[in-house]
């Protein structure tokens, strides 16, 4: 099989899979009334609801995120000459879980709309991102790939240890 027909064969089972999304979910949708609604030739205003407003920004956020993590983890195992390379290598899926942990047992204060909500989202990306600027810092002075790589996983380790003693140290009734 060449490359075309494999990208071919790959991006028909992505449009398949698009369809199946917007399709199937807590009310079943007929693919061909889906795909009327998609092409404005459907009067149905409840599937048009379904579909615009609920189901069609969820699917096209799932194509859009994992597009983008596919890219992102072959740039990081193109920069560390690496296969395994990934975001938990270099301590940033640490950082997301010490940004929520922190959080969850340190904001009694908080709504808990805050907690639960867009709050959770909010926290793990600025772990993320501390984790992240912190490795960005020691680049500058390392330039080396496998001591950034140590250095990253130090990161990962340290922050982990830090969500297990939080952990610890929480009330679990609170």
């Amino acid at each position: 099989m060449s490359r075309v027909h494999l990208f071919l064969l790959l991006f028909m089972a992505l449009i398949a899979a698009f369809l199946a999304d917007i399709a199937f979910g807590s009310v079943n949708l007929p693919v061909g009334e889906v795909w009327k609604t998609l092409t404005g030739t459907s009067d149905n205003l409840i599937y048009r609801e379904i579909i615009f407003n609920h189901r069609l920004p969820k699917a096209l956020t799932a194509i859009l995120t994992g597009a983008a993590l596919s890219i992102a983890g072959v740039l990081m195992q193109t920069l560390f000459s690496n296969p395994l390379a990934g975001p938990d290598v270099l301590g940033v899926t640490s950082g997301s879980s010490l940004g929520v942990a922190l959080l969850t047992l340190g904001t009694s204060a908080l709504p808990a709309w805050f907690i639960s909500g867009w709050g959770q989202v909010t926290a793990a990306f600025m772990g993320a991102i501390g984790v992240l600027l912190l490795i960005i810092i020691a680049s500058v002075k390392i330039r080396q790939t496998v001591s950034l790589l140590i250095v990253g996983m130090m990161f990962g380790y340290f922050t982990g240890a830090i969500v297990s003693i939080l952990q610890s140290v929480s009330n679990p009734d609170a």
